[in-house]
């Protein structure tokens, strides 16, 4: 449950920095003791993540439907989605779409929680750039309220 709740923030919080600066590409997500998720966007900074955070915990708050679509091909899922976040390189054959109501649509295959509100509250821990990938750092739930 933390982890589906904590890759469900991401997606908000991806889609929410997606729609403020066009163009963002997700490299990588690490869920765990520490949530990671590795973004190619330059110009990133602490007033956009602060104001991204802020939206997050609106949408959380909101207690907005989180599904999963699936689709036969990549094609067919950007008809549906149209500006559909996804690593277009990655994907064959077979499509899963988690859409977050009226907010984000992104291929993924992770597990993710069926509401944004048992996300309960997400919180950036941490900010740094290396090798022109932005690294933020989030808390998710009880640990970024507690």
């Amino acid at each position: 449950m933390v982890e589906a709740a904590s890759h469900t923030a991401e997606h908000i919080f991806a889609g929410t920095l997606n729609k403020m600066s066009p163009g963002l590409k997700v490299h990588k997500v690490e869920l765990g003791a520490v949530n990671s998720v590795y973004l190619d966007l330059e110009s990133l900074n602490w007033d956009t993540i602060l104001g991204a955070e802020r939206i997050v915990n609106k949408i959380i708050g909101e207690a907005r439907s989180v599904k999963a679509h699936v689709f036969g091909s990549l094609e067919e899922a950007e008809k549906k989605f149209p500006g559909l976040r996804s690593r277009e390189e990655r994907i064959s054959g077979e499509v899963r779409v988690i859409e977050i109501e009226g907010h984000d649509y992104a291929a993924c295959t992770g597990t993710h929680v069926t509401n944004t509100a048992e996300c309960a509250y997400f919180l950036v821990s941490g900010f740094s750039r290396s090798g022109g990938l932005a690294k933020v750092e989030f808390l998710v739930g009880e640990e970024a309220i507690g």
